[in-house]
């Protein structure tokens, strides 16, 4: 998988993730909306994941 994105788009979302999650935060071990987002922005880029409890490993491949 090649990404080719803009590094000032790359800023830009990392600061509204950053954003997002600090709006809605999640006790440890109970981040059922944050599991939610972050899959979701994964599909958005059809990027693959795997969940693993409320956590998720996104699976981009060999570099």
């Amino acid at each position: 998988m090649i990404f080719q994105v803009d590094k000032e788009e790359i800023y830009q979302l990392a600061v509204e993730f950053r954003r997002h999650f600090h709006r809605w935060p999640e006790v440890s071990g109970q981040e059922v909306a944050t599991q939610a987002f972050v899959t979701a922005q994964l599909e958005r880029y059809g990027i693959g994941y795997r969940k693993i409890g409320t956590g998720v490993i996104a699976e981009v491949g060999a570099g």
